[in-house]
């Protein structure tokens, strides 16, 4: 019984831990420059945390496309994004890098 009690682990601590962890070497390898490092650290974060593949990337599709519907669609979202401003938000995205 004495074994198993030491043997146990509170995965909600380990789980904190290893988060805090992760987030103090990459942000102390972006303070030296040491981008190489900060980014083997910010991937493997996000493996062990399962973070790598988005789930807004997956597409199913049933049937088939109508790619005029599509590119009319597309042509309407990208008009009313540029209405409202978005282009600029992301050519400001841009010249931060």
């Amino acid at each position: 019984e004495q074994i198993k009690e030491a043997a146990a682990i509170d995965r909600a601590y380990e789980v904190g831990a290893t988060s805090a962890r992760y987030q103090r070497i990459i942000a102390k390898a972006g303070v030296k420059g040491d981008y190489r490092t900060q980014l083997v650290a910010s991937k493997q974060f996000c493996e062990l945390f399962a973070l790598e593949e988005p789930q807004r990337s997956k597409v199913e599709v049933c049937g088939q496309i109508d790619i005029g519907a599509a590119r009319e669609a597309l042509t309407e979202l990208l008009a009313r994004d540029y209405a409202e401003g978005g282009e600029a938000d992301d050519e400001d995205a841009d010249d931060s890098d």
